[in-house]
């Protein structure tokens, strides 16, 4: 056991001595000072667990004494012990110690009673500084959790049975959720921004049915909606859209056989799965190119040009459409399905393959919304997809007209020569044929482009 330091104050040494003879010192040591100064040198230079000040009858300086012990930082949280001869004395003194651990016996000593203070003032002092450690603990504990949750690459966070995030969640979760202020807020009304309406749902079943201490966590596994799943935005200043992946794991937390909450971790796989998907879009985006690359050649430059700027002008409209607030959604869906046919259309009268099965693709989605039973505004952030493929494939038209201009532009000079000499050639076979059937023949090339001949 830790020897606990009492400070015995008393300008009168034979005080200070009957103290000492009084008190049990087992386990306690002693120290003693005479005055006010060497009160205040004896707190720098020892741990005090208690103060006992005896007082003289005509003594005086005790209001000093506990103004000066409630000042000062090294004593101020120090419980005192006064020893008085008489109650108004003690009366003002205790005033000064209104707000501080303190108390009093009179003169003469009862030691019974004066060993009982002293063992409730020591156990109270002893009960402080215990709290005052596990504190301390405490804020170092939380500190080391608030460095790891701020430097933590994952989103990590508990999440009740009110599937609410509880705080103490990692910095980087409201960066992965774009969203700020996390605790407290309900996990699903934070999703429903970033996923599609039928996601929502699978979401919140799935997390019901983990709370469902019932069913095995290894069967539910595989049924996690979100375990690779696609967050949609809107970039509010461009009006664009932008879209990220989330992978989510959660695993029961348990206390007394009883699921009190789920950890979570949230993760940004976008990169890994760009990768990937970039990987599995090689082969068909030079399919597509190649693709292209034909309708380009074969469609004629202007109605090319007339193609690409009419599907830019069905997207604004689609954009306008999904940005203007609507009452009716039936009606907007009318609105925007009318737009993506007449690209279809379109792609159709010149057999640009690529913008077909897009527009196709979107059509579909819309013909199944118009099927539920009611629909909503967040039934629309889907489409979103459907335009980023659409904006795709313009941006890769533009790229390869372009390239096939550049080349165009290099294989003119050849291309002359080698059309002079095909004319040349085709002029010969014609005159030798007009003169064996004795017929008079023309040979109308000047409408034939280079690249034709």
């Amino acid at each position: 056991m830790d020897m606990q330091k009492i400070l015995l104050v008393s300008r009168q040494l034979s005080n200070l001595l009957r103290l000492q003879s009084i008190l049990d010192n087992r386990d306690k040591t002693f120290i003693k000072a005479k005055s006010n100064e060497e009160l205040f040198k004896q707190l720098t230079r020892h741990p005090i667990s208690l103060i006992i000040i005896d007082l003289d009858k005509h003594e005086t300086t005790g209001i000093e004494t506990a103004r000066l012990l409630k000042a000062n930082q090294l004593s101020k949280n120090i419980p005192v012990l006064y020893i008085f001869n008489n109650v108004d004395n003690q009366r003002n003194i205790f005033n000064e110690f209104s707000d501080t651990i303190a108390d009093f016996v009179l003169k003469p000593l009862d030691e019974n009673t004066l060993k009982n203070k002293i063992h409730i003032l020591l156990e109270v002092n002893r009960q402080r500084n215990l709290i005052k450690e596990q504190f301390k603990g405490w804020q170092e504990t939380k500190s080391v959790t608030s460095t790891i949750l701020s430097n933590i690459s994952e989103g990590v966070f508990f999440l009740n049975n009110d599937l609410e995030i509880k705080p103490g969640y990692s910095t980087i979760l409201e960066s992965i959720l774009a969203t700020n202020n996390l605790a407290h807020k309900k996990l699903l009304s934070i999703l429903k921004d970033g996923f599609s309406p039928e996601i929502i749902k699978s979401t919140g079943d799935f997390l019901d049915f983990l709370f469902n201490n019932s069913i095995d966590i290894d069967l539910l596994t595989e049924l996690n909606p979100l375990k690779n799943a696609r967050y949609m935005f809107i970039d509010k200043r461009t009006n664009t859209p932008f879209s990220k992946y989330l992978s989510f794991t959660f695993k029961r937390m348990y206390q007394i056989n009883e699921i009190i909450e789920l950890f979570v971790v949230a993760k940004d796989i976008t990169d890994t799965v760009l990768l990937e998907n970039e990987v599995k879009k090689v082969r068909v985006n030079y399919q597509n190119q190649m693709e292209m690359m034909l309708n380009i050649l074969h469609i004629d430059p202007t109605l090319l040009d007339e193609f690409i700027q009419s599907i830019n002008n069905e997207l604004n409209v689609i954009f306008s459409l999904l940005n203007t607030p609507a009452k009716d959604y039936i009606t907007l869906l009318d609105k925007i399905f009318t737009s993506v046919h007449r690209i279809y259309n379109n792609a159709t009268v010149l057999d640009v393959k690529y913008f077909i099965d897009t527009s196709y693709r979107f059509q579909s989605g819309m013909n199944k919304l118009k099927r539920k039973r009611s629909i909503h505004k967040d039934d629309f952030r889907i489409f979103l997809v459907h335009i980023q493929d659409l904006q795709y494939g313009i941006e890769e038209m533009n790229r390869l007209r372009d390239k096939v201009q550049k080349v165009h532009k290099k294989l003119r000079p050849k291309r002359k020569y080698e059309s002079d000499i095909w004319i040349n050639s085709i002029k010969k076979i014609i005159e030798e044929l007009s003169a064996e059937s004795d017929k008079k023949v023309e040979f109308v090339y000047d409408i034939a482009s280079e690249l034709s001949i």
